[in-house]
């Protein structure tokens, strides 16, 4: 499946700020088309999503976001991702999940939200005006 060039812009640029290669970017675009048409597509949630990335653009990992709306709210990793990486289903708070992931994966690994990459312009939109 060939992403939708928005998506693949925000892919793109996204890994580009996180340290990585945005010619690595195509896993991460095609998620991000799957969350944009699921998301429009009226699935409850798909919004509080999200994916850790290892730094040559694997995904290793869904997120979600979780809490009530006032309030503590966080990232979590999905515990059987977390156990399928590490070994552990703990930690899966994302800021503390992501040093043991990286520990596992032996790279540098990034948090990307649905937010970051499926709203707002591109930034081919931006630099075109």
């Amino acid at each position: 499946m060939t992403a939708h060039p928005y998506v693949t812009a925000k892919a793109r640029a996204w890994m580009l700020r996180a340290g990585g290669r945005p010619q690595d970017a195509a896993q991460l675009a095609r998620w991000a088309q799957i969350a944009w048409h699921a998301n429009r597509l009226g699935m409850s949630g798909v919004q509080n999503r999200g994916v850790i990335v290892a730094a040559d653009g694997t995904l290793l990992a869904e997120t979600r976001l979780c809490g009530r709306r006032r309030g503590v709210r966080a990232q979590h990793v999905s515990p059987d991702d977390m156990e399928r990486i590490t070994g552990s289903s703990y930690p899966t708070v994302a800021d503390m999940a992501m040093g043991r992931i990286r520990h596992a994966v032996g790279q540098p690994v990034a948090h990307a939200r649905f937010s970051e990459l499926c709203e707002g312009p591109s930034e081919a939109d931006v630099a075109d005006k």
